[in-house]
């Protein structure tokens, strides 16, 4: 090819960066290179000088003055006195001379000339060749403080980039003979926060480290200059350097890529610290760095085409084969494991993790949320791979720890786990329980591989072998507890015992003759001298294993065992999750291998244990059972028992529950009534109250209308036919606690259907039975807001008794907009929801004041006294908002329902309410200002009708100055707009609205014309009315010093070193 002079190079150069800065800021060292025609991966050209001037200084100088570039440039061009350097014997006998000038201007703060400077500098440096060496370090200084430390002005960067990229390229045979020194020269752009900075000083210096000869050494060196700074930025420089030495552009790769990789990932590996206490440190931090070279290598071979983009999996798993040590196997195992993992953030560093959440979160504001096409691991290196687990198993000091398990068990999943390699699992998974003693990990690698397709047929007798092995030592009690918890999750993932049930079938799914020993030690732990010392979750782990450890020929040892533990957990006093849980999977058990066991469990305990459980998944899931054992039931006296048992569960916001209550009570068997029609027609219904409601919460969400169907037959009126003869009235208790539950679905096209069918239950329904019923379900759900932040007693079978993380709070706001639909109902009921009411404003008031409690003064002395103290819980700033939001739609629901009642004084606590409105309308939210004042037009004053079309006007941010006018209280101009009959009631609500107003402090457009305009309007008040604004105004200031306080009360008590603890600051703020 024939090869470029500069100036064409640099004219192609020039014209190719106006159309690429059209698309990216910062140009990358690769891209600029091969802008300027440069070849990336060797960069061998020779720079010939051919121009119309006899230097490049000379040419760059004349070019740059034609420019507007600032003093500076001027200045330095009179000091160097540039006309008497015409020749290059003259530039070269003042060289240093200009050198030291240019440095001088190049460091000046704020300087405008950096880009005109940065180019006279790489013309130098390109003039003197050789001469400049001694020039060298400090050139590389100045521009290292101008990519690191230097302002983002793109101009100086792109400039700064340019200089550096020359100089490299000048320079590149001085710099490769001195890479340590290069290196430590660069250290700070490696450790730049600014990533394009730390970019650009990789691919920098990967273009001088492949001139090395002995790249080993170098990178060893690298690694122990970073290890004595070790810092996230420096991790991920050093990185990049690594990946950049054999990655080229356009997707291609160099020519020795893969000699390159296979030096980098050897002299790390085997990397020695100067320090030998920091050994395994040091390794640590090599190896992390090369996993994120692998990361970036990845992806860049995604989107790669060139027929040797996968060389590194080659690589990496041929020196896997050849290790022969345990660290050499896990370090290539921890850097081959990103190329068998699509997406693993424990691969990641810290910056790339910073990275990844700051695109997400950019994609997530712009909105974009496109469909991308499913990824699969792309391994090439399969056969290889084979050999080298092989060899690596056999290496002499074998033994499996975490990264080993973690980079296997993958391997198996993703690779292996198929037809054609099912028999090398089995092998490998053999040979690696044969070489390893430790069976804790060896544990946790079948644990992870449970999900192979031939897991049961080849891997369970690997399990049986070392579960046999860890019985001989009971005195281990760790073990123990792990291998039965192994079989207990296996067994769970197999059979789920909720399905299981359900079938009433139990068939084997392994062969047990590798784990009968095990069998017979667990039939042999629950006499009572053992499980009596054991805990809850040893004891449900073995109870759920236990049924699977028989086929269904054997005759099943240790069912009365079972029954004895089922008996003291079900007649125990203990109500927690677990208790439940063990007496669920005792019943489970039992139900499955001999459920005429079951009958011998009294019906009282188990309605006890019931009631005393509150109907927990578990417990309701083992009523279910004995409820099938006892049979079926045709006494409505017990079907009324039953259904005062179960309500609770009806309140529950899991749809399963209230699913399997109305399961349950569909067992029984008693008549529906019969219907006369006006025509005399008898017609009977062939499906109770409760089928219909199951069917209804069987529906599928997506199909709501098969839903509303459903809970549509039993309006008022009409869901007396589906009703057995002789029921309590809990019965229709059920049905409205069951509608109302359906706010928790998460799904609003379901809500307004249920609005209409709750409606007639409000308006025709005996309106204490229908009060007490959304009482109790508006009780449950402030509980479980209330106790949301509390840790929760946690389960031990999968899936059941999970932890609630319904939205209750959208629930009860549904249900305000539902009352919203029945005020008539609601208003008869205010004894219920006004202390709910008055509740939600003090929740208000907490996350809107200014104020926290003030501390005694008594107790002040005492606590600065005091060196420790304990950390107060603060809420982060963002859950804070968060709750104030959630509150504010709440009480804006509920005042939307009071300010649609007829006689509003005649609400329950109508004095107290009253007060609560007046202080809402000096509030900063347009919403709540809105409902308030529709709240106070509700008690139908007959001045303040006269003047609602302005006022609620004047609460519109958008027509809020158009009617500041019309509220004009002076009579200076003989044109007052408020009567004075009407002052008395008028200007306390506007004074309140205005002070609201007040605070709202953006920086919006237009916002001081705004304030001054409700300025005008206050400063119209009389005397007594200017004095009631300021009180208000000011309140939150009273409440912190005293109305009457002094000057010297306030000094005094904001001397109080307290003082900040107790206000927060922004009252004074606004």
């Amino acid at each position: 090819m024939e090869e470029l002079n500069e100036d064409e190079l640099f004219a192609k150069y020039y014209a190719a960066k106006k159309q690429f800065k059209k698309a990216k800021k910062y140009l990358t060292f690769n891209e600029r290179i091969a802008q300027m025609g440069g070849d990336n991966g060797r960069f061998s050209r020779k720079l010939t000088a051919e121009t119309s001037y006899e230097t490049y200084f000379e040419d760059a100088v004349e070019n740059w003055r034609g420019e507007d570039q600032g003093p500076d440039l001027q200045e330095f061009i009179m000091a160097i006195q540039v006309k008497d350097i015409k020749t290059y014997a003259q530039l070269l006998h003042r060289s240093d001379e200009i050198f030291n000038v240019l440095c001088e201007h190049l460091t000046k703060p704020e300087s405008r000339s950096i880009p005109a400077l940065c180019g006279i500098l790489s013309a130098l440096a390109r003039d003197l060749r050789e001469n400049f060496n001694k020039h060298c370090w400090k050139s590389i200084e100045i521009l290292v403080n101008l990519l690191d430390l230097g302002e983002r002005v793109a101009e100086n960067m792109e400039a700064a980039y340019l200089c550096f990229s020359i100089l490299v390229k000048v320079q590149a045979n001085f710099l490769a003979k001195q890479l340590k020194k290069s290196f430590t020269n660069l250290l700070p752009l490696f450790a730049s926060s600014r990533d394009f900075v730390r970019r650009f000083a990789a691919e920098a210096f990967a273009y001088l480290l492949r001139k090395s000869t002995d790249l080993r050494s170098i990178a060893g060196f690298v690694m122990k200059q970073s290890f004595k700074t070790p810092h996230n930025y420096l991790s991920d420089g050093c990185a990049l350097l690594f990946y950049n030495t054999f990655v080229g552009i356009a997707g291609n790769f160099h020519s020795n890529s893969e000699q390159l990789f296979r030096d980098i990932v050897h002299a790390l590996v085997h990397a020695e610290s100067e320090d030998v206490e920091k050994s395994e440190e040091f390794h640590d931090f090599c190896v992390k760095i090369l996993v994120q070279m692998v990361g970036y290598t990845i992806e860049y071979a995604r989107n790669s085409t060139n027929d040797k983009r996968f060389f590194y999996q080659n690589v990496l798993t041929t020196m896997l084969g050849e290790s022969k040590t345990m660290k050499e196997v896990i370090s290539l195992m921890r850097l081959l494991q990103p190329c068998i993992v699509l997406k693993n953030e424990e691969l990641m560093n810290e910056v790339t993790k910073k990275k990844k959440k700051k695109e997400k979160e950019n994609k997530k504001n712009k909105g974009k949320n496109e469909l991308k096409k499913a990824e699969k691991v792309e391994f090439v290196c399969v056969a290889e791979l084979k050999k080298s687990l092989e060899n690596a198993v056999k290496v002499a000091d074998f033994e499996l720890e975490q990264y080993s398990v973690d980079f296997i068990s993958e391997t198996l999943l993703t690779i292996f786990n198929d037809d054609k390699n099912r028999l090398f699992s089995r092998d490998i998974a053999l040979k690696i329980v044969e070489k390893t003693k430790n069976y804790q990990t060896i544990i946790e690698l079948l644990l992870k591989t449970i999900n192979l397709e031939s897991f049961d047929l080849y891997m369970m007798p690997a399990l049986g072998k070392i579960a046999t092995e860890i019985i001989k030592n009971p005195d281990n009690s760790s073990l123990m507890k792990q291998i039965v918890s192994f079989y207990s999750i296996l067994c769970s993932t197999r059979r789920p015992i909720r399905e299981t049930v359900d079938r009433e079938t139990r068939s084997n799914f392994f062969d047990l003759s590798s784990h009968y020993a095990f069998r017979d030690w667990l039939v042999n732990n629950f006499k009572f001298e053992t499980r009596r010392t054991l805990s809850f979750e040893y004891l449900i782990d073995m109870v759920v294993a236990w049924p699977w450890l028989f086929s269904q020929a054997d005759s099943v040892k240790g069912s009365e065992d079972i029954l004895e533990t089922l008996l003291e957990a079900i007649q125990s006093s203990n109500a927690s999750i677990l208790n439940g849980q063990l007496v669920y999977a005792c019943t489970a058990g039992l139900y499955l291998t001999n459920k005429t066991l079951l009958k011998k469990v009294p019906k009282e305990d188990v309605e006890k244990f019931l009631e005393r459980q509150k109907c927990s998944e578990s417990s309701l899931l083992a009523f279910e059972m004995f409820v099938s054992v006892y049979g079926v039931s045709r006494e409505v006296e017990h079907m009324n028992k039953v259904v005062d048992l179960l309500f609770p569960a009806i309140l529950s916001s899991n749809g399963l529950v209230r699913k399997k209550v109305f399961k349950i009570l569909s067992s029984f068997e008693l008549p529906l009534p019969k219907i006369v029609d006006e025509e005399e027609n008898v017609r009977q219904q062939t499906k109770s109250v409760f089928e219909v409601l199951y069917e209804a919460e069987d529906s599928e969400l997506t199909n709501f209308r098969e839903r509303l169907l459903h809970l549509r037959k039993l309006r008022h009126d009409d869901h007396k036919e589906f009703i057995p003869i002789g029921s309590s009235e809990k019965v229709e208790m059920i049905i409205v606690a069951d509608m109302v539950s359906q706010f928790f679905v998460g799904f609003s096209p379901l809500w307004k259907g249920v609005y209409e069918v709750l409606a007639t239950f409000a308006n025709e329904m005996n309106i204490d039975t229908f009060w007490n019923v959304l009482n109790l379900w508006i009780n449950n759900v402030n509980d479980n807001i209330n106790n949301g932040e509390r840790e929760t007693e946690k389960g031990r079978l999968v899936g059941i008794d999970q932890t609630n993380r319904s939205d209750f709070v959208n629930a009860r706001m549904q249900l305000f907009n539902f009352m919203e639909t029945i005020p008539n109902v609601v208003e008869r009921r205010t004894r219920v929801i006004s202390p709910l009411l008055l509740n939600i404003y003090e929740e208000y008031m907490r996350l809107t004041a200014s104020v926290v409690p003030t501390i005694p003064e008594a107790e002040e002395d005492e606590k600065e006294d005091d060196d420790e103290q304990p950390e107060e819980s603060e809420e982060t700033p963002s859950n804070q908002k968060q709750e104030t939001t959630v509150v504010l739609k709440t009480l804006t629901a509920l005042l939307s329902v009071y300010a649609k009642f007829h006689a509003a004084k005649s609400v329950y606590m109508e004095p107290q309410i009253l007060q609560m409105y007046e202080q809402l309308l000096g509030s900063r939210y347009e919403n709540i200002q809105k409902a308030a004042l529709s709240c106070i037009l509700s008690y139908r004053n007959t001045i303040l009708a006269n003047y609602r079309e302005n006022l609620e006007a004047l609460i519109d941010e958008k027509t809020l100055r158009q009617t500041l006018p019309s509220f004009k209280l002076s009579n200076d101009e003989g044109d007052v707009q408020v009567a004075d009959e009407h002052r008395s009631v008028v200007v306390p609500i506007l004074l309140r609205l205005l002070s609201g107003k007040l605070l709202i402090n953006n920086k919006q457009k237009g916002m001081i014309s705004r304030r001054n305009g409700i300025i005008y309007t206050i400063g119209g008040c009389r005397s007594d009315e200017l004095t009631f604004f300021l009180q208000l105004f000011f309140e939150q200031v009273y409440k912190v010093f005293g109305q009457e306080a002094s000057f010297e009360d306030i000094e005094k008590k904001c001397s109080k070193l307290s003082f900040l603890t107790i206000v927060h600051i922004k009252v004074f703020q606004k």
